[in-house]
């Protein structure tokens, strides 16, 4: 988010896979999740996996090549939280590093 309390991100990957996700639902409507995602990219920044966020996925995996790079892409973000629905994403949380939280959990913060 673009304030001066705490700046949010949102990979291009992650755009990627809700649109691919929410088409496959009934009443998927493409022109209302584009309207939805220009506002979201309204107040957070769009940074993409670069390549090497690439690389250092493929040379330490997980089991979860995707959750790798997101991963990756956040820590070289210096990124304080991750929010993320993703359960196996969830289990990632080892204290070191940034916390995940689900959407319900990071409203319920910010409330």
């Amino acid at each position: 988010m673009r304030n001066e309390d705490f700046e949010g991100f949102i990979t291009t990957q992650s755009i990627i896979d809700a649109q691919y996700i929410l088409s496959k639902e009934k009443g998927f409507s493409p022109g209302k999740f584009g309207q939805v995602m220009l506002f979201i990219m309204s107040f957070v920044n769009v940074t993409h996996i670069d390549g090497l966020s690439i690389r250092e996925a493929l040379k330490n995996p997980t089991g979860d090549f995707e959750d790798d790079a997101q991963f990756i892409q956040a820590d070289s973000e210096d990124v304080d939280v991750v929010v993320t629905s993703d359960q196996r994403f969830l289990a990632r949380q080892d204290g070191n590093g940034p916390l995940f939280i689900t959407p319900e959990g990071f409203i319920e913060k910010m409330s």
